[in-house]
């Protein structure tokens, strides 16, 4: 009867095996395509809430609530009105801002005028809501459910390119390889399922030390009224080279007038945010 039961078991056993791989396959796939097709709508909130683990969010609310106590109100608000001006130019210069986009795979042209007007609308209107209380808190949900936020995130979505999926394969150590076709090249990414959501595992390997390592580099931050004065007034030249810059009549001429207040932007916070820089 025992040699009978352990027969039957074996025979169900490897039997079934085939069905749950391809099961936990389909799973994993399934959940990379949802993530996506939340993306294109903007739904950051669900994306963050459904398919990031929960102590990872928790880690992530920490490091934001580290940093704003490390940046002044003030500092936080003239930063957030440089967002506002980008945003001002963009409407006004859309084609010049788009080699920016396009160093991050991101392509603002050729889309439909409406298309930019709404993206850089949204831009300018979540700054002008974006508060330093909700960075203190770090109440991400605040600002993934914003409607402008959302606007901003699915029209860069919509404007990334799509990778074709050709297979998910899985593993022995219960991961699960998905490939898929990129920018013209085939790419394996290993999903792991952590605390009940597929995540990407040889993104998120060193996750427990790059927190730290974060946090750290947060508590070696010092801004004294003099590095304080510092930033305002850099954001501030920047600012008004953006205004300048939307007057630009052609693409160089954009260029030379922003390339030295940003570039003295981009020093003064690297030299407040890095002790040991020089």
């Amino acid at each position: 009867m025992k040699k009978f039961i352990f027969v039957l078991t074996t025979i169900v056993v490897f039997t079934a095996a085939p069905f749950v791989c391809a099961d936990l396959a389909a799973e994993a796939l399934a959940a990379v395509r949802r993530m996506e097709e939340l993306g294109v709508k903007g739904d950051v909130a669900t994306v963050y809430r459904d398919y990031f683990p929960k102590s990872y969010q928790n880690d992530i609310e920490s490091i934001v609530k580290a940093f704003a106590g490390k940046i002044d109100g003030e500092i936080f608000t003239n930063a957030v009105g440089l967002f506002a001006a980008l945003a001002e130019t963009g409407l006004a210069k859309p084609e010049y801002l788009d080699k920016f986009a396009k160093t991050a795979h991101v392509d603002l042209l050729p889309v439909k005028a409406s298309e930019v007007d709404v993206f850089y609308n949204a831009m300018k209107k979540f700054a002008e809501l974006f508060s330093y209380e909700t960075l203190s808190k770090g109440d991400l949900n605040t600002i993934f459910t914003n409607p402008d936020f959302q606007k901003m995130a699915a029209f860069l979505e919509k404007q990334s390119l799509r990778p074709e999926y050709t297979g998910s394969e899985l593993n022995q150590d219960g991961s699960v390889s998905i490939t898929r076709l990129w920018h013209g090249r085939e790419r394996t990414i290993k999903y792991k399922k952590t605390e009940g959501v597929w995540t990407d595992s040889d993104e998120y390997a060193n996750w427990d030390e790059d927190i730290k390592n974060t946090l750290r580099a947060i508590s070696e931050i010092k801004i004294d009224d003099m590095t304080k004065k510092q930033i305002i007034n850099a954001i501030a030249e920047t600012k008004q080279a953006l205004s300048q810059a939307q007057k630009a009549e052609n693409i160089g001429r954009f260029y030379d007038i922003l390339e030295k207040p940003v570039n003295r932007l981009i020093i003064v916070i690297v030299k407040s945010f890095t002790p040991d820089f020089s």
